[in-house]
């Protein structure tokens, strides 16, 4: 092999390597889905999502009432998308919501849309 065909293989292959490391850039939006349960000192639940940039969350619970929500307490959903809160002596209908989020990263942004669960019985 020549010189110069040496030094283009060996450039083209330089490239070849140096671009298989790079992501393809998206902007996607991600759903989820709030869970929600009973628990004896409170109520606990789950954000669940496909992309797990999603699952840390802001989480509010409401009580609803015939004059409508109201706020009871914020926790935050750790890594597993798993949350509770505790409500002494808690009683009738209760939901959460799930805070949308945006996360940004290198090229990749995720539009993580909010959620609400269904109501439980305390």
């Amino acid at each position: 092999m020549s010189v110069p065909r040496l030094l283009v293989a060996g450039l083209t292959s330089g490239l070849l390597v140096l671009g298989s490391g790079v992501g393809v850039a998206h902007d996607g939006v991600v759903t989820a889905k709030a869970t929600i349960s009973r628990t004896q000192q409170g109520f606990k639940g789950k954000v669940v999502t496909t992309s797990k940039d999603c699952k840390k969350r802001k989480i509010t619970l409401f009580r609803a009432s015939k004059g409508g929500a109201h706020k009871v307490a914020k926790a935050k959903s750790n890594k597993k998308g798993k949350w509770s809160v505790k409500v002494p002596g808690a009683s009738g209908k209760y939901f959460v919501k799930v805070a949308k989020k945006t996360v940004s990263r290198y090229l990749h942004v995720h539009r993580c849309k909010a959620a609400k669960s269904p109501s439980v019985r305390a």
